[in-house]
């Protein structure tokens, strides 16, 4: 059984609700669609969420580093994603421990737009080889509206003037007819040890489908080099599917990349 089976599997087997995304990943030459988020409240792992997760995790070989690092964190979770992706031969698992409550007192207490508010923390592993391995944190970043979240975007792709960032920019202006200015959520994300810098924006509300942004993901596929054809089918088969957010920036392999989160739903 794959590890994309195996995870699902082991989060359907604890009978608790939990909702399911779908994503696919551009970079150059490649378009990455085996990718998923699994989102969980942390009380599906019972009173001693620490144990259950520990025991949760063990099938899937996470590194002995993860494993002694994550109690604090988990102390002040409030949901708990698990994360899929293949690319080519590879696998990385990832375990995100979100601190909701976090977000909303930053977010009530007016912070000012320069106190960033860490509100995830993911660890990222190769199960077969564990070695490989990066932790991944999430800063929100409050009172920023649409204007200034535009000029942070634009400091995270290598190149200013080219199809990614002008794809970013585009729906941010699109998201102000469907999106309060304050409602806006953009998340800055780094990695220990390596050149990852990226942002995460969240457009759930806007209620775009696939199909109603197709014409400015044809310009972002021409520029990642990837088949219109890949875009026709993908538009095809999730076409009703709504975007729930977007993320880009430069990867941890320091290549420029976007990818869009959709279809999320309640299991």
């Amino acid at each position: 059984m794959s590890y994309a089976s195996l995870l699902q599997e082991a989060v359907a087997n604890l009978n608790e609700p939990y909702g399911a995304e779908y994503s696919f990943k551009l970079k150059k030459g490649a378009l990455l669609q085996n990718r998923f988020l699994l989102t969980l409240h942390i009380s599906a792992f019972g009173r001693h969420p620490q144990k259950a997760l520990q025991r949760f995790v063990t099938p899937f070989n996470m590194p002995d580093a993860f494993l002694a690092a994550w109690a604090e964190p988990l102390s002040r979770a409030n949901i708990v994603h698990f994360g899929y992706e293949r690319d080519g031969q590879s696998e990385l698992l990832k375990l995100y421990f979100e601190f909701a409550a976090d977000a909303v007192a930053a977010a009530d207490s007016g912070t000012a737009a320069d106190e960033a508010i860490l509100v995830h923390v993911a660890y990222k592993w190769d199960p077969h080889n564990p070695a490989k391995r990066a932790v991944a944190n999430y800063h929100f970043q409050p009172g920023l509206d649409r204007t200034k979240i535009a000029e942070r975007v634009a400091t995270l792709f290598e190149h200013r003037e080219q199809a990614p960032l002008q794809f970013t920019r585009q729906l941010i202006a699109k998201s102000a007819n469907s999106i309060p200015e304050d409602e806006m959520l953009m998340l800055e994300v780094s990695e220990e040890g390596n050149s990852r810098h990226s942002f995460d924006l969240k457009l759930y509300d806007a209620e775009w489908t696939l199909a109603s942004i197709a014409p400015e993901l044809m310009k972002l596929f021409d520029y990642f080099q990837v088949s219109r054809e890949l875009l026709g089918s993908l538009i095809e088969e999730h076409s009703r599917k709504i975007l729930g957010h977007l993320s880009g920036g430069i990867g941890r392999d320091n290549r420029e990349f976007i990818t869009l989160y959709f279809g999320v739903e309640e299991r």
